[in-house]
């Protein structure tokens, strides 16, 4: 699994079912569906972002996931997805001067890659919030989005929250850091637009 949301988010900081337990269901989302949602901006009824993304990006199913890495979190999350297959992804990134917003989504080639890629980027994010200066205030499994989700809070550096889900083969992963002037919950702003994203996600695979 090519989770190219790694290196963004750690900069930001500077930012689950187990596989086997289900039948696998047929494949559903593309690189393309990935792409056309991904670009989806953040929205919450009292917090403004710019309309369009800041930056995108998008990713390559082709590329290796590196052997090494100089952070051992992040070579213990690789060795983890080194061989999971990705079908393609895209990213986008809305920022101004008080906060960041960051979503991803990859289409997996089977739902139990995304499944596995997903629990071990939950394992990376909280590993991540305990030992990067920070704390994690909240990590539970939320109802509502996609086949599986959960939620992740980290305190410090302002307030970072991520929400990842996953629709069958698709994951996707919203990330929201405030680090400025912030709405009074910035989860249920994250969340708001964690709902945004999975309605059009469920509206394509109608």
């Amino acid at each position: 699994m090519r989770i190219r949301l790694v290196p963004l988010l750690v900069a930001t900081a500077v930012g689950a079912g187990c596989a086997g337990e289900t039948e696998e269901p047929p494949q559903t989302f593309t690189a393309a569906d990935a792409q056309r949602l991904s670009v989806i901006a953040p929205s919450a009824s009292e917090w403004d972002w710019p309309e369009r993304p800041t930056s995108t990006g998008v990713s390559d199913p082709d590329d290796e996931v590196p052997e090494t890495a100089d952070d051992p979190l992040i070579a213990a999350l690789n060795d983890q997805i080194r061989n999971l297959e990705e079908l393609g992804g895209a990213s986008s990134k809305w920022t101004d001067d008080h906060k960041l917003a960051h979503l991803n989504v990859s289409a997996m080639s089977t739902a139990l890659d995304a499944q596995v890629g997903m629990k071990a980027y939950r394992e990376f994010l909280h590993a991540w919030g305990d030992t990067g200066g920070f704390g994690v205030a909240k990590d539970e499994d939320v109802d509502g989005l996609g086949d599986e989700a959960w939620v992740i809070w980290i305190v410090g550096n302002g307030n970072q929250v991520t929400y990842q889900w996953r629709n069958g083969n698709l994951v996707t992963e919203a990330h929201v850091h405030c680090y400025g002037i912030c709405p009074t919950d910035v989860d249920g702003a994250a969340r708001e637009w964690a709902d945004a994203v999975e309605a059009e996600a469920r509206s394509a695979d109608d």
